[in-house]
């Protein structure tokens, strides 16, 4: 047919020279066009048609998406590429409803799972529409149609999509407790913490809120049983500041306060730091220091015996002490509690909710504390706060706790192995930790006792030294095996974790007697409480009349959300900004001390007028690897050399 130039320039509107050079450019770029060995024979109007341009020619999408097709062949993965290709060739099938966009976000995040895709995204609700079309519930929409015509073009090039589909991991996304900040808080803001908590009900549960001065901390509950990473509740809460939710208190002047309340002197809890639990229904003035607090918060002794009940991942593990003081503890809790007549729950269970549950321990079952993971039909899975196990129990078995059982601190402790990380071993295939690892750690812990060292504590997870006995006497580092086997390496710990490791170093070095007398404690503390329970005693009886203030909150902010820049030298002083339908137009980093770089990559990007911003669309954030943009610039780089 000649030269594509030649016989364009037959047609009634021919294109320019310059368009049709930029064409065979980007398909020489793609792949459909076979570029020459020689510079200097390089002909910039025309090329040769490879195997990959003759496939594309025959697909009834943009090259990159009929190349990205082609890889799903080559990779095993074919009809999740037909998915995402036949998507983004139509208009989005997630509808974002006009006022009710974070209901939108949240069902984007929840079709994503933990990948951070917006494109994995379109997979799975692809492939929930084709479960529910196979039952005859759903129309055939347009997705489906160019699905099965790419399905059936892609045949002729021996092109199948395999009919057994692999074995997918159903868990819940994993999470990590994270704090949220808020500014602009007015004084006296514990009063108004149930206010706080609806404003935040639609992102997840709240597990309790500081008040510090004019700012707010506020925790969201966690599975227990689930590794370390970003609750969706918080990507929930950031994406609220970013839609500009208005965050509106009804509040008390705090003279008005002052002046009603003990002759005022209440003044002093302006800066107090107050701690509201929500799980344990307290509010309480907070310690200053972690130096202050009562040694029953934290740990006894610096060596504990410890029986292992739940493995959440390498290095991370619930268990009990076994000493014979705590042991008895729990076996004089067991029988108070299953002495008594017990009532039934008084409303229907939700997750977080501390009940009692039964379980059979030599064939004989007792009821024990328990936290309610999750609520499924006609039974829930709940966690055992003193053991650290977790089973399944029907809703008709679970009962309401006394209040006097809520008291005593729950027994079970949860663990994780300090100064040590995956090894590159363990990180290649994107996952934290390989599979191998994972079953060589429970094999060295599980249904055993461990004797574990404590080096520090944070966020009420010790970080410890595990050691395990190996014959009469001999004890061997859990560490040391994993780091010898290649499926770990020795890190660095956090700064926090440092810090609390300095301040239980002088918490043990200490004599007994000046322990005993540090946790005692102080007069000024219990004056605070009395004053707090007074402020609470009158707001709720309406004593100070109905709030007529207005404050608005700022916020929420999250120290760890990250933002993107572009990797090539001809956009690096271009602003870089996702739409806010994406997935990722929140990013939070999960492992801030780490120095390796993120990756995300973007199917459709487009510049402003202006040419300073660049849009990005269909978004996916790339799995942890050390070294990945490199990587993957070597797979895809048309020339390479090392040097």
């Amino acid at each position: 047919m000649g030269e594509p130039r030649a016989l364009l320039a037959t047609a009634l509107s021919p294109p320019s020279l310059s368009d049709i050079e930029r064409t065979i450019l980007l398909l020489k770029e793609v792949g459909a066009l076979a570029v020459s060995g020689q510079r200097e024979d390089e002909n910039p109007h025309d090329g040769e048609l490879t195997f990959l341009g003759r496939v594309l020619a025959q697909l009834p999408v943009n090259q990159q998406l009929g190349k990205l097709i082609v890889l799903g062949h080559v990779f095993g993965c074919l009809d999740e590429c037909l998915i995402i290709a036949a998507a983004l060739s139509l208009k989005n099938f997630f509808a974002m409803p006009f006022r009710q966009h974070l209901d939108g976000y949240r069902n984007k995040v929840n079709f994503s799972g933990s990948s951070k895709s917006d494109c994995l995204a379109l997979v799975e609700a692809f492939k929930m529409w084709q479960a529910c079309r196979q039952r005859g519930e759903l129309r055939h929409p347009k997705v489906a149609e160019l699905y099965e015509e790419l399905k059936n073009r892609i045949s002729q090039f021996n092109m199948y999509v395999d009919p057994r589909r692999p074995v997918l991991d159903q868990e819940y996304p994993h999470k990590q407790r994270f704090i949220l900040q808020l500014k602009h808080i007015p004084p006296y803001g514990f009063l108004y913490y149930k206010q706080l908590q609806s404003l935040f009900r639609q992102c997840g549960q709240v597990k309790s809120i500081v008040f510090d001065g004019a700012k707010a901390f506020v925790e969201f509950s966690r599975n227990p049983t689930e590794r370390f990473k970003t609750l969706p509740a918080v990507y929930m809460a950031v994406k609220m500041s970013q839609l500009k939710v208005s965050l509106e208190l009804s509040v008390h002047a705090a003279e008005e306060i002052e002046g009603k309340v003990q002759g005022g002197t209440v003044s002093k809890l302006r800066n107090t730091r107050v701690n509201v639990d929500f799980q344990k229904q307290t509010v309480d003035p907070m310690q200053v220091s972690f130096s202050t607090l009562d040694r029953s918060q934290t740990v006894a002794d610096l060596l504990l015996t410890v029986d292992v009940t739940e493995v959440v991942e390498v290095g991370h593990f619930w268990g009990y002490r076994t000493d014979e003081k705590s042991a008895e503890l729990l076996r004089k809790l067991t029988a108070e509690m299953n002495q008594l007549e017990l009532a039934p729950l008084p409303a229907h269970p939700h997750p977080d909710l501390v009940c009692l549950a039964p379980f059979a321990d030599f064939d004989k079952e007792n009821y024990f504390r328990a936290q309610i993971l999750y609520v499924s039909g006609n039974s829930a899975e709940v966690f055992f706060v003193d053991y650290g196990n977790r089973s399944h129990v029907d809703l008709d078995l679970l009962m309401e706790i006394p209040c006097q059982f809520l008291e005593l601190p729950f027994q079970a402790l949860e663990f994780k192995i300090c100064k040590m990380r995956p090894s590159a071993k363990s990180l290649v295939c994107g996952e934290h930790w390989s599979s191998g690892a994972s079953g060589r750690f429970a094999s060295l812990v599980s249904g055993r006792a461990l004797l574990v060292k404590v080096f520090s504590v944070v966020h009420s997870v010790l970080h410890v030294d595990v050691y395990r006995y190996s014959g009469a006497q001999d004890v061997v580092n859990i560490r040391d095996v994993l780091i010898r086997e290649g499926h770990a390496e020795l890190a660095e710990e956090s700064y926090e974790s440092k810090q609390s490791h300095e301040v239980l170093k002088g918490l043990f070095s200490k004599s007994a007697e000046n322990v005993v007398d540090a946790s005692v404690p102080s007069p000024g503390k219990d004056d605070e409480k009395h004053l707090i329970r007074i402020l609470l005693e009158s707001f709720s009886s309406n004593r100070l009349g109905a709030p007529n203030c207005k404050a608005m909150l700022h916020g929420p902010f999250n120290p760890y959300e990250l933002k993107c820049h572009s990797l090539t030298r001809i956009s690096k002083f271009r602003c870089v900004w996702i739409e806010k339908e994406s997935i990722n137009s929140v990013i939070i980093s999960d492992a801030p001390a780490d120095l390796h770089q993120r990756m995300l990559v973007a199917a459709s990007l487009s510049v402003n007028a202006t040419g300073s911003t660049m849009l990005l669309r269909e978004t996916s954030l790339m799995p942890p690897i050390p070294g990945l943009p490199a990587l993957l610039s070597m797979l895809f780089a048309p020339v390479m050399e090392l040097r």
